[in-house]
């Protein structure tokens, strides 16, 4: 077939976009006349993305010029695509601005010099590396494998090489030519022959690495020739991690010999990805002709890598990043618009449904991303539909507790061995350890017994009827799943509701702006990235208060409204369930007392029946009504819980956490006031570590001198105060109660903010000391003290006379806004899939995440 020229495939796309173009218009605005400006303006901004669309789709399978049927079959399809997403983008920039012809010219204007400073950055800056060999210094050179010098495997026979770090190498042969093997295959001793020798010390321990050993590598000597950059073309196994690490040294004009020899430290590191070609490129800034390069590899357990070619001075190709261009664009966008967009500087009492459809999208988006984690810092997607619904065996949750409540016990089979209860102290770590006896770990040993202080409220109304339906268990990720979806949707109804009742006249930016920084900062991702029976924990308990929140809020015990029973009843239910989920929210229980209180005495004063909106019922009932729906649930759920204690350990007030058989022993464990400055550092203060590499923060965790044990179970030490600087406005209470009208409502103020918002969070992370850190406790008062900054930060705003004080508080908010959102997502990226801080050892769900890093670290 005879090849279509590039102009004429060109020019149908315009072709179709002229007409999609004059259709739209007749779609979307039938009642207006279609100007020419506007008409060619459109035209060629849709042009524009559609060509942008075509390439994205069809980059990798055709190429313009093709003769291909489907070529022209997909120009068309991306050409009607490109211009129905600019139309329905225009029509909601119209709706958003609101014929505001003004502000609509600032920001095309802001549009364009946006565009052009993210296009220069894309094309001068982030690409830099690809105007590294234009000098016309650096040669194209092939390495011939075949004269390569190696260390640690041989280049033929069948003989074996071992080094010090005890990998070997299977005896495959260098080759240069094309249709050979070019192969050398590398594994770990694992499964090496038992014919194999190693090295030993005359004490029996394994050679160390002396001096500068690099370990296993091949050398390529004799380049007398400038060396801009090395292409490492390799295979990885399927088995194997996805990524292969090596470290490159070299000598020039500079230095004579590997200064690794001299200081044990590698030039530079170089990280080969699968399937990411601009990955086998490194960049060399070596002085002058270069001597010798030595590559050295860094191989993991069973890892095996075929080295396919070696490249010097082969240009670093040219890569434009269409995520990294969207992300830098729409940021600035998303902020202009923040700011001066008519439609989000509306009063909540003015909005309308398309605010409230705003707030839906984003808290239902916000919940499928935590799915979309547990999935994929899971592995999930990688394994198909293998265990991802159901598994054979669970863990202390998921099995023993569901078995124990099928068959009506409260204790967990089997009993404890009977070495173990004649230790001298079965609760001391050490002991356990140097016996080497087996034990249920962090279970509760009492009374000769086996038992957990998890809650069971969600193994009673999840775990345990999906194991009767299905015959098998959940798995806890799953779990994690569901509690994490249900519990951020709820977060934000509860969140527009207490918005809405209380702050009424707060502008949609700043109302949609809290929605973002609550969810993000509320601590869901320390807990979906790693879902283990302690995070489930922890999200059930959160599903569960959040219910009840809004639950409580639609109640209307506080507040304007006709007091709801069901509502109420419904809200204390749940709060009794969060308890049930997790003992520590009891403290929380504590602060539904005084909203209840005042809930009382405005059903008090009410004349109405609550329950049936008549008048023909006396005060006295009205009142029996409200205990009865107030009180029942959380008297019942607590009795149940008191039951629970009572039956297990003899009291109805001990919950049972100090008999964990885990690294503490919480019988003699003795209260220290260091440590609890320790937990308010970790939790609130410390300061995040800058680094050049992705995520680019680390933790920084802070001993105060402690000469003792303090638990940590995760490096994310990260104070909440800096990946929420909303919560720097809880300093300014005192001058919202202020700003209070009278000493009645101060007092009502400080107890149904302070004591929920700002007290009890305090407690929960003080109580920490006994436990230790780690990052998922964030969600017992992230969220909760997050609330309280923005109610006060919203009151003020509101309260505020003075326009150029409003305007400099809508930019501090908006920078809150940005550093909760990226800093909270930095966070999670603090966790890498497969590798730190995760039981899912699957490292090929390292390989997005090492990608997105890359487009980061575009110095690399």
């Amino acid at each position: 077939m005879r090849r279509i020229p590039l102009w004429i495939q060109l020019a149908t796309v315009a072709v179709v976009t002229i007409i999609c173009r004059l259709l739209g218009n007749k779609l979307f605005s039938p009642q207006k006349k279609l100007k020419l400006k506007s008409f060619v303006f459109d035209s060629f901004l849709g042009f524009l993305i559609s060509v942008i669309i075509l390439a994205l789709i069809t980059l990798k399978t055709f190429r313009f010029g093709t003769s291909k049927p489907i070529f022209t079959i997909c120009a068309v399809g991306c050409t009607i695509l490109g211009m129905a997403i600019l139309l329905l983008v225009k029509k909601c920039f119209y709706k958003i601005f609101e014929n505001s012809n003004d502000i609509k010219k600032k920001t095309i204007r802001f549009i364009g010099g946006c565009f052009v400073v993210v296009l220069a950055l894309e094309v001068l800056v982030f690409n830099f590396q690809a105007y590294q060999l234009t000098s016309g210094e650096f040669t194209k050179m092939n390495v011939d494998l075949s004269k390569l010098n190696v260390s640690g495997f041989t280049v033929e026979g069948n003989n074996y090489t071992v080094n010090n770090d005890g990998y070997y190498f299977s005896p495959h042969t260098f080759s240069s030519t094309s249709n050979a093997p070019d192969a050398t295959y590398m594994r770990n001793k694992s499964t090496a022959p038992t014919n194999v020798t190693y090295p030993t010390l005359p004490n029996g321990k394994k050679v160390p690495n002396q001096g500068g050993d690099p370990g296993p590598y091949i050398e390529i000597p004799n380049i007398n020739s400038p060396v801009g950059s090395i292409r490492i073309i390799t295979s990885t196994s399927k088995s194997s991690p996805a990524d292969l690490n090596l470290t490159i040294d070299y000598t020039d004009v500079t230095q004579s010999e590997y200064r690794r020899t001299l200081t044990n430290v590698a030039t530079d590191n170089m990280q080969i990805l699968k399937n990411t070609p601009y990955t086998q490129f490194k960049r060399c800034d070596y002085c002058g002709n270069v001597g010798k390069i030595r590559i050295c590899f860094i191989l993991n357990p069973n890892q095996y890598v075929q080295i396919k070619s070696i490249v010097l001075n082969d240009p670093i190709p040219f890569s434009f990043s269409f995520g990294r261009v969207a992300f830098l664009f729409l940021i600035p966008l998303f902020l202009f618009l923040f700011i001066k967009a008519p439609f989000m500087k509306r009063s909540l009492d003015k909005c309308r449904w398309k605010h409230s459809l705003v707030i839906a999208i984003t808290t239902f988006l916000f919940a499928s991303f935590l799915v979309g984690i547990v999935i994929f810092y899971t592995g999930a997607y990688l394994q198909g539909d293998k265990n991802l619904m159901h598994i054979d065996v669970g863990d202390e949750t998921t099995q023993e507790m569901v078995n124990s409540i099928i068959h009506h016990q409260v204790s967990i089979s089997p009993r404890p061995s009977k070495t173990l209860l004649d230790l001298n102290n079965p609760y001391d770590y050490t002991e356990r350890v140097q016996t080497g006896i087996k034990f249920k770990w962090d279970h509760l040993l009492y009374n000769g017994k086996y038992y957990s202080y998890y809650g069971i409220a969600p193994i009673v109304l999840v775990y345990v009827p999906y194991t009767l339906i299905t015959g098998t268990y959940i798995p806890v990720a799953a779990a994690c799943a569901l509690f994490g979806f249900i519990a951020a949707i709820f977060l934000g109804l509860s969140y527009m509701q207490i918005i809405r009742k209380f702050l009424p006249k707060t502008p949609f930016n700043f109302a949609y702006g809290g929605l973002l920084i609550l969810l993000f900062s509320a601590g869901f991702f320390a807990c979906v990235c790693r879902p283990l029976m302690y995070e489930a924990a922890e999200l059930s308990t959160i599903m569960f208060a959040t219910i009840g929140i809004y639950f409580m809020m639609k109640s209307n015990i506080v507040g304007n409204g006709k007091i709801k029973l069901g509502f109420l009843t419904a809200a204390t239910a749940f709060f009794g369930l969060a308890v049930l989920a997790r003992a520590t929210f009891v403290l929380y229980v504590l602060c539904v007392i005084p909203w209840l209180v005042y809930g009382f005495f405005k059903a008090k004063k009410s004349t109405d029946d609550l329950t049936l909106n008549s008048k023909n019922k006396s005060k006295k009932k009205i009142t029996v009504q409200y205990l009865i729906a107030a009180l029942l649930p959380l008297i019942f759920f607590g009795l149940i819980q008191a039951s629970y204690n009572f039956i297990r350990f003899g009291s109805p007030f001990d919950f049972g956490i100090e008999y964990s058989l885990t690294i503490n022993d919480f019988l003699h464990f003795t209260p220290s006031i260091t440590k609890v400055f320790i937990a308010i550092w970790n939790f609130l203060l410390a300061t995040p570590a800058f680094s050049m590499t992705f995520p680019f923060f680390q933790g920084n965790a802070e001993s105060f001198g402690l000469n003792g044990y303090y638990f940590s179970e995760s490096f994310v030490m990260w104070g909440a105060l800096w990946r929420i600087p909303v919560l720097f406005m809880l300093l300014k209470l005192n001058t919202a109660r202020r700003q209070l009208p009278d000493r009645k409502t101060r007092i009502k103020g400080f107890w149904l903010l302070v004591l929920p918002c700002i007290l009890i969070p305090l407690s929960c992370i003080l109580i920490t000391w006994q436990s230790g850190y780690a990052a998922r406790y964030n969600i017992d008062f992230a969220w909760q003290m997050t609330l309280g900054a923005l109610a006060v930060t919203f009151f003020l705003y509101n309260n505020c006379k003075k326009p150029e004080i409003k305007k400099l508080a809508v930019k501090l908010f908006v920078a809150c806004v940005v550093v909760g959102v990226i800093f909270n997502l930095l966070f999670l990226a603090m966790y890498i899939p497969g590798i730190t801080n995760t039981i899912y050892k699957i490292q090929g769900n390292s390989i997005p995440y090492y990608q997105i890093a890359r487009r980061f670290m575009f110095w690399l």
